[in-house]
């Protein structure tokens, strides 16, 4: 027998689950009522024309509080109009806890058996298996599909435990969305899930995991930087998962995809897409996947657009956007003194029908606990101001609440814009705070790690990775958001943070906070701040990725080489104001082009000199194709040369039809058929169809071969069927009726 945790409801959904068992039991109509005072009665049915059969609906975690509320409804009930009386409860019931309610309720109460404990109603669920269905919360939070959840191959992902999960649930409200999610992905193996910030992408994502795991996939890798993380966990033979959350980044853009890594995505896309035995569930804002969509071509030519699922606020009935601001005020530890705040005179409906409802909103506000700092009167008021500017939520903590230090924590882990190494930061930090007169690294300490502790679990999180190195993050997006938003206008901070600056991350921030249209007077410092520092300021943000099952992933960062440097702002900095800066990145180019036979610099070697020459900044065309040409030893890097075509389309022909390129290329094309693995085949045939028609060179043979050798290798293993849940049943009622009766039940809570 399955195993529920009953809690995960409501009071007024575990109602209904016990209406909805009844039903079923008795084959019987059972009335259900509003919330409010209810003379000791939840639901009702007739037994004869005149009496009826009362049941008693108890949502309770102890026996000795169940029983001390069945006292008080013992003096409501007016006896002579009831024929029998029912009782459902949460609490697990011995046999003597049965008797002694048994004997409380005497006469009404005909049986020991009309006491239904939760075991008795976990019997009844297992009974009716449509009922558990259309209670997905229950079916999610069982002990058999947790089980499987916990006990599966899980990579990278530290927050699949059994308490998160559940909060997933508790808050989660299933609406047209997640059906609509759960039938793309069926139809495709891969889903894009996009909207504004804070909507509930990654919450859907994950319910979407959880039900892939429960029904059948045994393996998840949880993406944390790039594709190439999912290239090195697929496994033919395993039925598995991938999750990308923010897979093009959660602020502009920020981490432009390199290493040919658009290619890399769609080419993974149609992996997915061809297998039967994984799923690729994706998310993004939308504003950030049409830039990437325009920026990129591949992106924009594959439509990807047929596996999109946009959550749009504007299509939430007004019944769920009620439902996640009830859930969210249910759940938390929201004193019932300030609940009432709320409920009173219906102010729930102005924040359900406010402009800028946002349930992220919703959770910070929780979340921060913000009934600690606020007077009961002065709730209502500083509750809704959050909705009407929704980066006040942080603002008045950030400039009223928190020490001096501690905001500089703030500025700089903003400028950074990225996870970052704990000790690194400090050191940062106290640079810039006291780059004239440094206070002893003891004192410093002490206050510095006084403000983590200020700071942890509202602004930030710190959290231990492999190797025991602790890192540093801000707590969630949001924070992120309102530190770019304050900086953007407070200028004199940016500068001060320019002026100090230690690392290029922070430099290329400061360009993505003002998305393309920095001020010269800005640009000019950032620009003379890395002519002076080009040696000493390196990249520092960290990323996370993991190959291996563990709670704690590995960091990892960019390599600091001057390629990689010179790669990083010719991205994002040009064109430059500053003529010296640009001698200067000119003669660190013609100095390091030439070690680009290495594997790991061809992509960014390629992006430079696009850079370079979009701004008619170099020109060694020939010789910078020819050194490509003679390093290059697989498909990956004659792909990256084909990007330098259109420059020059004659002199790239010249070049790459010479008799050592054709021989060369046909050499890569011999040993690239080599490989025996059927899917890597698959790539292989792609790969040389591009080459083909970018060098103009017949590889017909080679495709036909490989072709073939697909054909006899074909995987015809059954495709998962993924577990189907059903939507909940809307009532007739009217939805701001139905938004009253739920709201009421918070004063009973």
């Amino acid at each position: 027998m399955n195993n529920y945790d009953l809690l995960t409801l409501s009071w007024i959904e575990f109602e209904d689950l016990i209406r909805d068992l009844l039903q079923c039991e008795f084959n019987i109509f059972i009335e259900s009522f509003t919330t409010g005072k209810d003379s000791g009665i939840d639901l009702r049915f007739a037994s004869t024309k005149d009496r009826k059969s009362i049941v008693q609906c108890k949502r309770i975690s102890t026996y000795s509080s169940l029983y001390s509320q069945l006292k008080k409804e013992k003096e409501k009930i007016a006896v002579k109009e009831i024929d029998r009386y029912y009782i459902a409860t949460t609490v697990g019931l011995s046999p003597n806890g049965k008797t002694k309610i048994y004997q409380l309720f005497q006469p009404i109460i005909k049986d020991e058996s009309d006491i239904l404990g939760r075991d008795d109603i976990i019997n009844l669920i297992s009974k009716y298996p449509d009922i558990e269905n259309k209670y997905y919360k229950l079916w999610i939070t069982s002990t058999t599909v947790l089980n499987k959840i916990l006990n599966a191959s899980i990579y990278n992902y530290s927050e699949f435990q059994s308490e998160q999960i559940k909060k997933d649930a508790k808050i989660y409200v299933q609406n047209e969305s997640y059906d609509k999610a759960l039938k793309i992905l069926e139809e495709n193996h891969y889903i894009i899930i996009s909207g504004i910030p804070g909507i509930g992408k990654t919450t859907l994502a994950k319910m979407l995991v959880y039900n892939l795991i429960a029904s059948g996939i045994n393996n998840l890798t949880y993406l944390c930087s790039n594709i190439d993380e999912a290239y090195k966990s697929y496994n033919e033979s395993l039925k598995q998962v991938f999750f990308f959350d923010d897979f093009l980044g959660r602020n502009l853009l920020e981490n432009k995809l390199n290493r040919n890594e658009d290619r890399q995505l769609i080419d993974f896309i149609k992996k997915i897409k061809d297998s039967k035995n994984k799923y690729f569930i994706m998310t993004t804002r939308e504003y950030i996947l049409k830039q990437a969509q325009q920026k990129y071509e591949l992106l924009n030519r594959y439509d990807i657009n047929i596996a999109k699922c946009i959550i749009d606020l504007a299509q939430y009935t007004l019944l769920v956007r009620g439902e996640i601001l009830f859930r969210h005020l249910y759940f938390s530890s929201m004193p019932k003194k300030y609940l009432q705040e709320l409920v009173k005179d219906q102010r729930y409906l102005e924040i359900i029908n406010h402009r800028n409802y946002n349930p992220r909103i919703i959770e910070n506000i929780i979340n921060k606990r913000e009934w600690n700092e606020i007077p009961i009167d002065n709730f209502y008021i500083v509750f809704s101001s959050y909705f009407d500017n929704p980066e006040s939520i942080w603002e008045h903590a950030f400039e009223n609440q928190i020490s001096k230090l501690s905001r500089a924590i703030i500025i700089i882990l903003g400028s950074i814009n990225g996870i970052v190494e704990l000790e690194r930061l400090k050191n940062i930090i106290k640079h810039f705070c006291f780059s004239d007169k440094i206070p002893s690294t003891t004192d410093f300490t002490i206050d510095f790690n006084k403000s983590l502790k200020e700071l942890s679990d509202s602004f930030i999180k710190v959290d231990k990775f492999v190797d025991n190195i602790d890192a540093i993050e801000f707590y969630n997006p949001s924070v992120s958001d309102f530190i770019h938003s304050y900086l953007l206008n407070n200028t004199e901070i940016i500068k001060s943070v320019i002026e100090k600056c230690v690392c290029l991350d922070q430099i290329i921030t400061i360009y993505q906070i003002f998305q393309g249209s920095t001020p010269d007077e800005i640009k000019l410092l950032c620009e003379n701040k890395i002519l002076k520092s080009f040696d000493e300021i390196n990249i520092i943000k960290l990323r996370k990725s993991m190959f291996y099952k563990s709670d704690r992933p590995v960091l990892y960062s960019d390599d600091n080489s001057k390629l990689s440097k010179l790669c990083y702002i010719s991205r994002n900095v040009f064109p430059l104001l500053n003529d010296d800066l640009l001698r200067y990145l000119t003669e660190v180019f013609y100095a390091e082009w030439k070690n680009i036979i290495l594997e790991s610099s061809y992509t960014k070697a390629v992006d430079i000199y696009l850079s370079f020459t979009e701004y008619n900044y170099i020109n060694c065309y020939e010789q910078f194709i020819e050194k490509l040409m003679e390093g290059s030893d697989s498909f990956e890097k004659l792909l990256e040369i084909s990007r330098l075509k259109d420059i020059d389309i004659v002199t790239f022909e010249k070049l790459t039809k010479t008799e050592t390129s054709i021989k060369k290329i046909n050499d890569i094309a011999y040993y690239e058929c080599s490989n025996t693995d059927y899917d890597i085949l698959k790539y292989t045939r792609d790969y040389m169809f591009d080459i083909s028609e970018y060098y103009g060179i017949d590889l017909d043979s080679y495709i036909a071969d490989i072709e073939n050798r697909i054909e006899e290798h074909k995987n015809h293993e059954e495709q998962i069927e993924v577990h189907k849940s059903h939507k909940k049943d809307d009532s007739d009622e009217d939805q701001i009726k139905q938004i009253k009766e739920l709201f009421e039940t918070l004063l009973f809570k």
